[in-house]
């Protein structure tokens, strides 16, 4: 049980890490920084929209 909930713990970080960094960004934008740049290091949905942020 103690497994499964350390595991389940760090794959819920490794998948809301990037949702986080794009957050981030996104409220920099809203301030007025415009030079903002998120890198991208999947190739999955949240990749492109990182992506698409960045263009």
């Amino acid at each position: 049980m103690l497994v499964a909930m350390v595991a389940s713990l760090l794959l819920t970080r490794r998948l809301v890490a990037p949702m986080r960094r794009l957050m981030r960004a996104a409220r920099a934008v809203a301030g007025g920084r415009l030079d903002v740049y998120v890198p991208t290091r999947s190739r999955d949905e949240l990749g492109l929209l990182t992506h698409t942020f960045n263009h």
